[in-house]
């Protein structure tokens, strides 16, 4: 085998071990689309890092568009 062969072999045993988190947030959005008033209302992990990515997620993506009947957005991001 090339040792080429050999390091891929190797690498892909090395592999981390991976768990899905689901976190469920629930917040408000104002005028501008920004998120504010950010709570975790379900996950299944009770790592606060992963729940904190979550929330960083929500922060600095994209504008959200409010729903006029709602007063709440809520959703699961899957990590």
């Amino acid at each position: 085998m090339s040792k080429k062969k050999e390091k891929l072999k190797k690498d892909s045993s090395d592999e981390e071990e991976y768990v899905e988190a689901l976190v469920e947030l629930e917040f408000d959005v104002d005028k501008l689309g920004k998120p504010y008033n950010i709570s975790v209302t379900n996950s299944n992990t009770v790592d606060a890092a992963i729940s904190n990515k979550a929330i960083q997620i929500v922060k600095e993506g994209p504008a959200w568009i409010a729903d006029k009947k709602k007063k709440k957005a809520k959703v699961t991001i899957k990590l």
